[in-house]
């Protein structure tokens, strides 16, 4: 029988060591998700301008679901509808943004290439918010992706860098000290700063 975790649970076990299992709770939700995720999109099942794409859309689904599970103070959580209508947004998503490059391709093809520089040869203050945000959204994807970060740590960046929710706040949320949320933070800062170097910039973002 496959165990189902709630909100609950982190209070229940906060007595023990608030700060470890806060972290292991946020695991193990990651986990099942990442379970329920391979059996509702299994690989070579997607078609068309997204065809092997499942990696990414489960990859990107599961982040999405934890930032949802840290979001909501739902007294139930419930996985397999999380990570459901996670998967159908992320993949409709994608779906949009890889039909609107093709369409921006086809316009180009005839013209010269365009070089643009890399938002990081910009300072951080000349990015705009979306920008700033997509990057490191990007960013922590792809060091989950590489083992690089927890689900945790990349969840809980994503509710303070993209949602913008404080780390006092989240802190609250989930019942542990702050020092416990920067440590995450810690961890995602050393790691994203090479891969934000490295990433390519979508051709429909610079135009």
């Amino acid at each position: 029988m496959q165990r189902k975790y709630t909100k609950n649970s982190l209070s229940r076990v906060s007595n023990r060591n608030i700060n470890q299992t806060s972290n292991k709770d946020l695991d193990l939700v990651a986990e099942e998700l990442i379970r329920l995720a391979k059996t509702r999109l299994p690989n070579h099942v997607l078609k068309g301008v997204i065809t092997g794409y499942e990696e990414d859309i489960r990859q990107d689904a599961v982040l999405l679901a934890l930032r949802w599970y840290l979001r909501n103070n739902e007294p139930d959580w419930n996985a397999p509808r999380a990570i459901a209508a996670a998967l159908k947004y992320i993949k409709g998503d994608l779906l949009k943004l890889r039909n609107r490059e093709s369409q921006i391709m086809r316009c180009m093809k005839d013209q010269l290439p365009i070089t643009l520089p890399h938002p990081t040869q910009l300072s951080p203050c000349d990015w705009s918010d979306a920008k700033l945000k997509a990057m490191i959204h990007d960013a922590v994807s792809l060091a989950v992706k590489s083992d690089r970060i927890s689900h945790a740590c990349a969840s809980i960046s994503l509710r303070i860098y993209v949602d913008e929710i404080s780390v006092k706040d989240l802190a609250t949320q989930l019942n542990v000290h702050r020092s416990a949320i920067y440590q995450h933070l810690k961890r995602v800062r050393r790691e994203i700063p090479d891969i934000i170097d490295d990433i390519e910039v979508p051709l429909h973002e610079i135009l």
